[in-house]
Parts: C-alpha cells; sequence; structure tokens
C-alpha cells in the first residue's frame, strides 16, 4: 500500500530497470514452476521501488506480477 501512496510523475531509471529484470525473471520462474523463486524476484523488485521513485506503469507492472501468486490484490 505504501507504494501507491508514493507514486511519483516519473519512475527513476533503476525502477524501470529492475521492472524489465522482474518481468523476465518472474515469467520464466511462473512457466517452469518455479514459485520461491518468482516471489523472491517480486521481493527484490519492491525493494528497489522502496529505494526509488516508481510511476504508475512501474506499479501496474508490480500488481501484474503478483497476480498469479496473490489473486486477492
Amino acid at each position: 500500500w505504501r507504494i501507491r501512496e508514493n507514486l511519483q510523475e516519473k519512475s527513476q531509471p533503476q525502477a524501470v530497470k529492475a521492472m524489465h529484470k522482474a518481468i523476465k525473471e518472474v515469467t520464466e520462474d511462473i512457466e517452469c514452476f518455479k514459485f520461491n523463486t518468482a516471489i523472491a524476484a517480486l521481493m527484490e523488485f519492491v525493494n528497489v521501488i522502496y529505494q526509488s521513485a516508481a510511476d504508475k506503469e512501474v506499479y501496474q507492472n508490480l500488481i501484474l506480477l503478483l497476480s498469479p501468486i496473490a489473486p486477492h490484490f
């Protein structure tokens, strides 16, 4: 919830880079049924978002990546 409250107009480059890395890792891990490593990649992504600014696009991609693991969000 804190991420949603602290959205910025534009993401920092670290957040965008981490987003693309997380998309790749989570997609590959879920296809191979490696759910633990997919969750670990999401945790790394969230840590980068906390350290830098995130915009609406980064936030939406985080929610989409979380949806197979935590559909109630």
